[in-house]
């Protein structure tokens, strides 16, 4: 059962075409595809390519870009990039126009030939133990179940927001308190209603046939179309993490330091929390916790992003007045300690 409504998106755009730019060596049936979607960025693209080129693997994997269709020097650009290498398992595909994020995303879906799929946006990175790693916990004959992992982050702003430092044995407490100190840790819906700790999707390894039968990611549910789709795979099926530090999240000036973005993502956690107690699938008790939880996120967004949002300006897109204050703020870090959400 899912916690939240579906519906098949992965069709949305089926009208517009993504033709094929080039075409290295192809592997019958790869395992896996590792997907990436760009736009405009064929130097970025091209650094997160060389990260999967890079893996230490034993299974037959495929690479495949979908470009949302980029103008036409950086597509020439990307394509020479290509050539150069030494025929990779990689197909280049572009698309005749742009149809947004997620529904890009959904492409890359419908169009890996890989029995798993993982999507690496293209300013992201792997590290090269990522497969391997994530290999030695994934049942590859499953087909209802999920990994993801943890992630370092590369902060390349020039104008980088001041944030507190942590000492490495807190550090090391917070990552045994979410791990429990186990290899392989379960993501709940519970758990993600405390906080979106499955991550962007960073790292997450997926069956095909599971994002088919979940209907891929909505683009009504931008900017946080991942965080739902996350919900709904833990609730449909099984979705874990392993405690390791296996991608690298780039953070640049991009669409997601724009006040209405932040927004964007206040609300639609809202939405989503909402969504999760209606259904059942977290105590209706719970809801009393949203509004702290608004002013908790709004503060975090400040430190991450260096974008502060006003009270006001919350509260008139969420339609819910911020609760927030020492007492609050300790009872839900008790919450999340106790769910392992932090």
């Amino acid at each position: 059962m899912s916690a939240l409504p579906l519906r098949h998106a992965l069709d949305d755009h089926d009208h517009v075409r993504s033709n094929v730019r080039f075409e290295g060596r192809l592997h019958p049936a790869p395992v896996i595809t590792f997907a990436i979607p760009t736009f405009n960025r064929p130097t970025l693209a091209t650094e997160a390519i060389a990260s999967v080129l890079a893996q230490t693997h034993a299974v037959p994997i495929e690479i495949l870009i979908v470009d949302n269709a980029s103008d036409p020097d950086n597509v020439r650009s990307l394509t020479k990039a290509l050539s150069r290498m030494d025929d990779p398992p990689l197909r280049y595909l572009v698309n005749d126009t742009n149809i947004g994020m997620f529904p890009n995303w959904n492409r890359c879906v419908k169009e890996a030939r890989g029995r798993w799929i993982t999507i690496l946006n293209d300013d992201d990175l792997l590290v090269p133990a990522f497969l391997d790693r994530m290999l030695a916990h994934i049942d590859l004959a499953r087909g209802d179940t999920a990994y993801t992992c943890d992630v370092s982050i590369l902060d390349q702003r020039e104008a980088r927001p001041r944030r507190r430092r942590i000492a490495p044995a807190l550090s090391a407490t917070k990552g045994l308190i979410r791990s429990g100190g186990r290899s392989l840790v379960p993501i709940t819906p519970q758990k993600l209603f405390w906080a979106h700790v499955s991550g962007t999707g960073l790292g997450m390894i997926f069956p095909k046939a599971m994002i088919e039968k979940l209907g891929g990611f909505y683009p009504e549910d931008h900017p946080t179309a991942d965080y739902f789709f996350h919900v709904r795979l833990a609730s449909a099926g099984r979705l874990y993490r392993v405690p390791e530090r296996l991608g690298v999240m780039r953070v640049q000036v991009n669409e997601s330091q724009k006040p209405a973005t932040l927004l964007g993502f206040l609300v639609n956690n809202l939405r989503l929390r909402s969504a999760l107690i209606q259904a059942g699938m977290v105590p209706a008790s719970w809801a009393r916790y949203l509004p702290a939880l608004i002013s908790r996120e709004r503060r975090a967004f400040a430190r991450m992003w260096g974008v502060p949002l006003s009270r006001s300006d919350v509260q008139a897109a969420t339609g819910v007045a911020e609760r927030s204050g020492n007492a609050r703020d300790i009872v839900i870090l008790l919450r999340r300690l106790w769910h392992g959400a932090v």
